[in-house]
């Protein structure tokens, strides 16, 4: 019974790898806590990671772990409360990679959550 849940987690987590492989992930809070542990696992999984906070030291910091790990990730401090940071982040990440796939808010904030996908089609339209 034992081997049948481990290999039950290793399909499930098999199928995360596959789907979240060089998907485009905004993690904002990801200087820490729940945020960083988050930024970690879509990293691990495969993702590419755009790591967002305010604290610039501590973000770097979770950049430097992941990357360290052979992962890929970018740290653009980011106050989510501030409606221009939070369109330079998209706009960064869109220059970078030319989407974004998910946006991922792990904690409550202060804003209320917020998922924003640029059209490939148009580039000046978000949905």
């Amino acid at each position: 019974m034992l081997m049948r849940k481990s290999e039950k987690g290793q399909r499930q987590s098999s199928k995360l790898s596959n789907a979240l492989t060089n998907a485009v992930v905004i993690v904002t809070g990801a200087s820490s806590g729940i945020g960083a542990a988050t930024a970690r696992e879509f990293a691990r999984h495969g993702a590419q990671v755009i790591l967002a906070a305010r604290r610039i030291d501590e973000l770097a910091a979770q950049q430097q772990t992941i990357t360290g790990e052979g992962h890929l990730a970018f740290a653009i401090p980011t106050d989510i409360t501030d409606a221009a940071q939070i369109t330079k982040l998209v706009d960064q990440t869109i220059e970078r990679f030319g989407r974004v796939i998910v946006h991922s808010q792990p904690s409550p904030t202060r804003s209320p959550g917020w998922l924003i996908l640029r059209c490939p089609e148009d580039k000046n339209s978000y949905v």
